[in-house]
């Protein structure tokens, strides 16, 4: 979680609380800068602001060991050291090193104690450390300072969710959502397409990639079948695959693109947005079975047995209570006709039975002796699906 939300973390700029998912850039893009810095830092190696700049460009580039060096050289040069210790605190936490991260993020609060940015930092620090009470306290915090903080809400959730308060955790998670997406579609869900919704994204908020289009696609056409969502729903749908085709083989699971709300218009107004939906009922042709074709041959396996399915390349492994089943098919496929209120795709590798979920560690759920893992991208859903 802590590299989700500090990979890049700079005072005044809005972070998501979504995923550690990075858009994608050339290598040149990022090199460029540092090499200027480089070359300035030569030319000045007295000067703070040079080393600052420096320090800046390698974070951004990921290069947090270098980072450091060029923060501790910027800091040792008379640099503001509430901004040094935050940026040393954010980059030795990605790099493992916690104590570190504790000390440069108690001294920056020591000088700026309403430092809502640091508090965070530190929670996550905490929580990662597996100090969820201690966590909780530090999200309180900043939220007393900031509330209008969504990261500091998700964070506050997965914490609380670590402490076994379920409800406290959806509160949270749901304010972080109110926050950032804004509130809730109610009501009369077909002229909310013609509206702009509120607040915008920024662009980053905006990427996609294939896994996540694919989850978004699934999603609308059960919903649809269901009737959980009006007619008008068909447009976005189409809209959906249209640019899930688009994207295709542009990006890797880990790595997200920008897209054309112009050409998008539907993805552009429903993307990410949160909209209520009224219990309902499954659609009367949906079965509690599915039939699966391993060994040459078709075989029938209740749904209710299934505790997850694996991706193996060509094949998954389908592992139920009665056995195991080798199929050739996508995981993609197969996770579409399970219903999504019972199974969710947990990894790019994996799909889960939720009721079938032992318990969850370290970012990995549980599921008899099995550990599966959750990647970044999925994890705030597991946490609120799991959460109720």
């Amino acid at each position: 979680m802590l590299n989700a939300l500090f990979k890049s973390f700079f005072p005044g700029k809005a972070k998501s609380p979504e995923p550690a998912v990075r858009q994608a850039e050339s290598a040149d893009d990022l090199r460029g800068p540092i090499e200027a810095c480089r070359a300035r830092v030569t030319l000045e190696p007295s000067s703070a602001d040079a080393w600052l700049a420096f320090a800046k460009a390698l974070q951004r580039a990921g290069e947090g060991r270098e980072a450091v060096a060029a923060y501790r050289k910027a800091l040792d040069r008379g640099a503001p050291a509430p901004g040094v210790h935050l940026q040393l605190g954010v980059l030795h936490a990605a790099l493992f090193e916690y104590e570190s991260a504790i000390e440069h993020l108690e001294k920056n609060i020591a000088l700026e104690p309403d430092n809502a940015d640091a508090l965070c930092m530190l929670g996550t620090v905490m929580s990662d450390l597996g100090r969820f009470d201690e966590a909780a306290g530090w999200f309180e915090r900043a939220l007393a300072l900031r509330a209008d903080f969504p990261e500091a809400y998700f964070n506050l959730g997965l914490a609380r969710f670590e402490q076994s308060d379920f409800q406290g955790a959806l509160r949270s998670f749901g304010r972080s959502v109110e926050l950032k997406r804004g509130e809730t579609w109610q009501g009369d869900l077909s002229a909310r397409l013609g509206r702009e919704p509120a607040p915008p994204f920024e662009p980053m908020d905006m990427g996609v990639n294939e896994v996540k289009l694919g989850h978004d696609c699934e999603q609308l056409e059960h919903l649809l079948q269901a009737g959980a969502l009006p007619a008008a729903y068909r447009e976005v749908l189409e809209d959906y695959r249209s640019l899930l085709e688009e994207t295709r083989g542009k990006v890797d699971a880990e790595s997200i693109v920008p897209f054309d709300a112009g050409r998008h218009p539907l993805v552009a107004r429903t993307y990410k947005r949160p909209i209520y939906i009224d219990a309902t009922p499954a659609p009367a042709d949906e079965k509690g079975f599915l039939f699966l074709k391993a060994d040459r041959q078709w075989i029938r396996a209740d749904m209710s047995g299934i505790l997850y399915i694996e991706s193996l390349k060509d094949y998954i492994r389908v592992v139920t209570t009665a056995g195991e089943y080798l199929c050739h098919q996508p995981l993609t496929d197969i996770t579409a006709r399970l219903p999504p209120e019972r199974f969710l795709r947990v990894h790019r590798s994996y799909t889960v039975a939720l009721d079938k979920v032992d318990k969850i560690r370290h970012h990995c759920i549980l599921i008899k002796e099995k550990t599966i893992p959750i990647s970044r991208a999925n994890r705030a859903e597991v946490y609120r699906r799991l959460g109720q």
